[in-house]
Order: structure tokens, then C-alpha cells, then sequence
């Protein structure tokens, strides 16, 4: 027996039947009855044949039956495509998948470069481990972590002086989401919850902010635009008066300075005689 006959595939249920793939349901009855004709025992048919014909057709005569033998007839087709892929070339004894792996190693290596910036291996550098020199980006080198920075506070502050500091650095940290909770993971659960707390009541004194503002305009109420103005115009006399009095002090004593100078005795003749003997 020759080797195209040793891989010959199982037959189908529709070559069993005698039909094609795409037969409608009646005509697959009607095959059906013709083939059992055929190949009944009792007509000398073959009692093997005819088992399996029974079988294709209890398979093929319901569809979601069908439906299910065709998918799983369409997938062991593909995966018989990609066995004849690595069948042995002709005229060699390597198969297609070996020569190709020969010609690939045969190939010239690329030569890899270091990383740059906007690389992938550059990026995945920039997002591990933060505050570790060499594993992430720029602005987060030498951050250290929170539990660091609280150590570092040294003078007698109340728990709310602490938490407002620690809020003001984690405010002044560069943007990443998990750098940031990884520069948090060293705080307590208390420090935790007390910066959490102030950071949502920052949060909602900005969102009042910005409420009034697109409420009333970037000025305000009219009530605040005059207060606004008033405490501007205080201001403005106040340094107008500090001014004024800085220029009468100076004109003051200016006139003292003149008055000394006028008070001062000039000698007459007879004095001048004298102080010249």
C-alpha cells in the first residue's frame, strides 16, 4: 500500500450519504432511503456500511447536530492544513518547518540597540519601581516615599500641620497614577485615611469654587465684586497716605535741616579781627 493511501482521510458523513455538504434536509432524506436500499443486509448489502450510513444519517437529520458536525468537520480540515505544512519537502529529508528554521538561523541577527526614548523598553523601564535610580522616569528619581518624607519632619507639628504637609508633597509629585500609590504604600492606615479625608475636602472646596464661578462668572456676585472693589480702593488710600507721609516727613526735615543752617551765628568785623590775631 502506497503512503498517499495510508494518509487517505475517514469519509465524511455526506460522502457516506452520497451528497454534498450544502444538500437541503429533504434531499438528505431522500439520499438517505436510496442508500439503505443499497446497502440493507437483507438486500446483500454490506451489514458495516450500512451501520455507518445509519449513523451519518442520525447525525445529519437534526440540525443543530449538523450545525455541530460541520464546525468540528471545518476544524479538523484546518488543523490537517497546517500538518501538510510540516510534511517533508521533496527531494529532502527536512520538512518544511525545519527548512524554514534553518533559513531563519542562516539569517543575519538584527542588532539590538540600547534603549531610547519613546521605546517600549524604555517605557517599561519609566514605569517600574518608583523612586528607584535607573528603573523609572526622570522627574521620579530620588522621590523616595511617603513614610520617608514624614521622617524627614523633624519640628513639633500637630497631626492636622502633618497631614497638610504630606497632602502639599503628594500635590507637588509628578503625575502616575500607581507611582503615586506606590509613594503612599508606606503609610499607615491612619496617615492613610487623614490624607485621603483631606485630599476629598480639597477636592470639594474646588468643585464649590468652580461651581460659583460658572454660576456667577469668574467675578463673582455683585455683592463680591464690590467687596472686592472696596478692599481695593482701602488698599490703594492706604498706600496713598503712607506715601503722603513718607513726603511730608522728608519736606519736614528738610525745613529743620534749613532752619539749623539759618541759626547758625556769622561773625561780624570785630569778630573776624580777632579770630584772625
Amino acid at each position: 500500500m502506497d503512503s498517499d493511501s495510508e494518509n487517505d482521510e475517514p469519509m465524511t458523513h455526506y460522502e457516506i450519504l452520497g451528497v454534498d455538504e450544502q444538500v437541503s434536509q429533504d434531499a438528505l432524506v431522500g439520499a438517505y432511503r436510496q442508500r439503505a436500499l443499497e446497502l440493507h443486509p437483507d438486500k446483500g448489502g454490506d451489514a458495516s456500511l450500512f451501520d455507518d450510513l445509519v449513523k451519518a444519517f442520525k447525525v445529519l437529520s437534526v440540525l443543530a447536530n449538523r450545525d455541530a458536525y460541520d464546525e468540528e468537520l471545518s476544524k479538523s480540515r484546518e488543523r490537517n492544513r497546517l500538518v501538510e505544512r510540516v510534511r517533508p519537502a521533496r527531494g529532502s529529508g527536512k520538512t518544511v518547518a525545519s527548512t524554514t528554521k534553518t533559513k531563519q538561523a542562516e539569517a543575519p541577527m538584527r542588532e539590538k540597540t540600547m534603549p531610547h526614548a519613546g521605546s517600549v523598553r524604555q517605557g517599561k523601564m519609566r514605569s517600574t519601581e518608583p523612586g528607584k535610580l535607573g528603573h523609572c522616569a526622570n522627574e521620579w528619581k530620588g522621590m523616595g516615599s511617603a513614610g520617608h518624607y514624614l521622617r524627614a519632619i523633624t519640628d513639633q507639628v500637630t497631626e492636622e500641620q502633618l497631614t497638610e504637609r504630606l497632602f502639599e508633597k503628594y500635590a507637588s509629585l509628578p503625575p502616575g497614577k500607581e507611582k503615586k500609590r506606590d509613594w503612599c504604600a508606606s503609610l499607615r492606615s491612619k496617615e492613610k485615611a487623614n490624607l485621603k479625608a483631606l485630599a476629598k475636602q480639597k477636592e470639594q472646596e474646588q468643585k464649590a469654587k468652580w461651581g460659583t464661578w460658572l454660576n456667577t462668572g469668574p467675578c463673582g456676585t455683585g455683592v463680591a465684586r464690590r467687596a472686592r472693589k472696596k478692599e481695593a480702593a482701602t488698599k490703594e488710600k492706604a498706600k496713598k497716605a503712607v506715601a503722603e507721609k513718607a513726603d511730608a516727613e522728608k519736606q519736614a526735615a528738610a525745613a529743620a535741616q534749613l532752619s539749623e543752617a539759618a541759626a547758625v551765628a556769622v561773625p561780624d568785623a570785630d569778630d573776624a579781627e580777632l579770630l584772625a590775631a
